[in-house]
């Protein structure tokens, strides 16, 4: 298939409707100059950002089972957040190709415009191809955000998804082994359980931060298993 915009290359996708990704990159400023030339993107940002929250909803809910519903929300909220989408078009370049003012173009690389032209996209992408297409194009882009979103210190939720994503469907269990010392300077020892099989082994001054150690030993295992 042949791709005429380095977006459509980038995506992977061809759109029937050519003027739906123009619209999608126009600016309400250029549009205001030139309004001979079509709408600008403000409608479909509207729309984006519906399609990119249920994209986003979809994700965390398939990819996290023991979440609830605070925590999905928390974590969606950070996926597809102003900042978080703003990185996710300069991934795709999308400031340079914006039809903007130029009087405004100081700010087409703020993250403001770039989130919004982002969710324009994912709208127009949507209107031309349906959601599958919609999906197909940005899920790769989100679950970056997704992993993102889980945090870097956050290793037992990212064990967690990281089973989930190969077929493990029981959720690893944490075991203290053993705790040690005074009351004041208690260590504690924890393994984690997974598919049946004793995967790592960590040490806090709580159950909780050597559990963290625990999953964070445990993804080293793994990766080098899955990677063989």
């Amino acid at each position: 298939m042949n791709f005429n915009t380095p977006i459509e290359q980038s995506l992977s996708y061809r759109f029937k409707h050519p003027e739906l990704l123009l619209e999608a990159l126009t600016h309400s400023t250029f549009a205001n100059e030139h309004p001979e030339l079509g709408a600008d993107n403000q409608r479909l940002e509207f729309l984006g950002d519906a399609v990119v929250g249920l994209i986003a909803s979809q994700l965390l809910y398939l990819n996290t089972p023991n979440s609830d519903e605070g925590e999905l929300s928390r974590r969606r909220s950070q996926m597809v957040r102003r900042e978080s989408l703003a990185a996710l078009a300069r991934e795709l370049n999308l400031g340079t190709m914006l039809r903007i003012a130029q009087s405004q173009k100081d700010v087409s690389n703020t993250d403001g415009t770039l989130a919004d032209v982002f969710e324009a996209l994912v709208a127009a992408i949507f209107l031309d191809g349906g959601f599958t297409a919609a999906k197909r194009c940005i899920l790769p882009l989100l679950k970056r955000a997704m992993q993102q979103a889980t945090g870097i210190n956050d290793h037992k939720t990212a064990l967690q998804e990281a089973c989930h994503a190969h077929g493990i469907k029981k959720p690893p269990k944490y075991v203290v082994v053993s705790t040690a010392g005074p009351a004041h300077a208690r260590v504690y020892v924890c393994e984690v359980i997974i598919a049946g099989k004793v995967y790592g082994q960590g040490h806090g001054s709580n159950k909780k931060t050597a559990e963290q150690a625990c999953a964070a030993s445990a993804r080293v295992v793994l990766e080098k298993e899955w990677n063989k």
